[in-house]
């Protein structure tokens, strides 16, 4: 199942599959053509729905010969779209309920003047501190981070909202960096580092199957245990915090990487981008 679509004669709306990748295990690299069509079907349906309405999954029109429209049921839900994500959740085996909530806090969490500075794309200062890092280490790796992170060098950056922003997109390594906060704004660091793991999970299905396989990781700066700087209490808070972000992370199936300091980041990106071809 690729889609639930739902139609009145007031509206329509269609909730998409989101981890058609996993089609990789039955399909391998075939899988690519598989994810093609199921994605043009949808949009076609979606066209359709707009068009014709209910009439669109009633006398459904053809699109691929390996895409059907299912049999037709009645449903109720305090939102058309509320309908599609329960069925879809119950049915589909290519859908995630996590990967479809990190979605709507990215979309929830847009840069304003009313929103706190860590959640702008410009805040952490970590991903820059890296660049530096790195740079430093081995002149030529900085053409691998993001344009923005590359200005952030030299002046700050001006916030703005992107659909998908990746730090750090290398021969081996794609990744993304965000700061856990101990204290103040604890909760706003936990939801950017959030929305940039599934940054991370759109690039990585998006991505060009004939590419050399890459390793996706989200990788994080927190304070260590012992630091003296911060309470017995906040430090619990951080490990909790932690423990939540890898548990998110081993269902999307994105790498967590937590660390201390900038000089440990770097080194792990400057390992990562050692490795041999294969």
């Amino acid at each position: 199942m690729i889609g639930v679509a739902a139609a009145s004669n007031a509206a329509h709306y269609i909730e998409r599959a989101n981890m058609l990748r996993r089609l990789e295990c039955l399909y391998g690299k075939a899988a690519e053509t598989a994810v093609f069509a199921a994605q043009v079907a949808l949009d076609q349906l979606s066209e359709d729905l707009a068009a014709r309405g209910v009439t669109a999954l009633s006398e459904p029109r053809k699109t691929f010969s390996g895409v059907s429209v299912g049999p037709i049921a009645d449903g109720e839900a305090n939102s058309i779209e509320e309908l599609c994500r329960s069925w879809i959740s119950m049915l589909s085996s290519l859908y995630s309920v996590s990967a479809m909530e990190l979605m709507n806090q990215a979309q929830v969490l847009q840069v304003g003047p009313d929103v706190p500075e860590i959640l702008t794309t410009g805040a952490d200062r970590l991903p820059a501190l890296v660049l530096t890092y790195v740079a430093n280490q081995r002149p030529g790796l900085e053409r691998f981070f993001n344009e923005d992170v590359r200005q952030q060098r030299i002046r700050r950056r001006i916030s703005k909202v992107h659909n998908v922003i990746i730090d750090f997109a290398g021969s081996h390594l794609v990744a993304n960096f965000g700061t856990m906060m101990a204290a103040r704004n604890h909760a706003a660091s936990v939801d950017r580092i959030k929305r940039r793991m599934f940054d991370l999970l759109v690039e990585r299905d998006t991505e060009t199957k004939s590419l050399q396989p890459r390793t996706f990781e989200m990788i994080v700066q927190h304070p260590p245990a012992d630091d003296p700087q911060i309470t017995e209490r906040q430090a619990s808070v951080v490990q909790e915090g932690l423990a939540a972000l890898a548990d998110q992370s081993r269902s999307e199936h994105i790498a967590f990487v937590p660390l201390t300091s900038v000089p440990a980041i770097g080194n792990h990106v400057l390992r990562a981008e050692e490795r041999p071809s294969i």
